[in-house]
């Protein structure tokens, strides 16, 4: 998801940058940034989401944070561009809260007993969202 944010990201900033191309964005609507300014910054700011998505991949407790980061700023930047164009920043502000929420609900954290040990961070996450302890009553 936070590769498709970054595609999206970038294609934004390349539309920008070339109005004459079937540009849609009043560039003069953009808030705080001349246009081109706008242009470069979501331009650095997709590659890096790109990069970070791809990181995460390694599933690295310092990507998934740096993945949260940038999309906490890439949504609050995101603000400044629904003056030139409302329904593409609401749905990247909308894409950027989803990743958010993808990458904090299952915050791996390890287990006592897993501690030392080589474990595939994905595979304990899927046996812990199938497998839950169920509650016995106990022998009288």
């Amino acid at each position: 998801m936070l590769v498709l944010t970054g595609l999206f990201s970038f294609f934004e900033a390349v539309a920008t940058l070339f109005p004459s191309r079937g540009g849609y964005a009043d560039r003069a609507a953009i808030i705080a940034f001349d246009a081109t300014t706008w242009s470069l910054l979501m331009l650095v700011a997709g590659v890096v989401m790109g990069l970070i998505g791809v990181g995460l991949l390694s599933a690295h407790p310092v990507v998934r944070a740096a993945g949260v980061a940038v999309a906490c700023l890439h949504a609050v930047s995101q603000f400044a561009g629904i003056p030139a164009y409302p329904m593409y920043s609401l749905l990247t502000i909308s894409l950027d809260v989803v990743v958010i929420f993808a990458l904090t609900v299952h915050w791996f954290e390890p287990d006592d007993d897993a501690v030392g040990d080589t474990v595939d961070v994905t595979a304990l996450a899927a046996v812990r969202s199938v497998a839950r302890p169920v509650a016995t009553a106990p022998d009288r």
